[in-house]
């Protein structure tokens, strides 16, 4: 026997949940880029090297790559 679909208040509060925990996912995964890409930052600075577009590249890429693997997406 299949479900039916859900309607009415509970289905509402269930996207607006879902829209919510989106929401807070995304803000996670900035604040993750944000944090790594100023640690970079500060690494090179007291290292005294120049970082270049391709090492931020390959950080990003790293970060997006580990939220994914924990089921997190953009």
């Amino acid at each position: 026997m299949s479900h039916p679909t859900p309607v009415g208040p509970l289905e509402i509060a269930r996207e607006n949940l879902e829209c919510f925990a989106d929401s807070v996912i995304r803000q996670h995964m900035l604040r993750a880029i944000v944090d790594a890409y100023l640690t970079q930052q500060a690494i090179a600075i007291i290292l005294g090297e120049e970082i270049d577009d391709m090492q931020l590249e390959t950080l990003w890429t790293t970060i997006a790559e580990d939220l994914k693997d924990k089921g997190i997406s953009a």
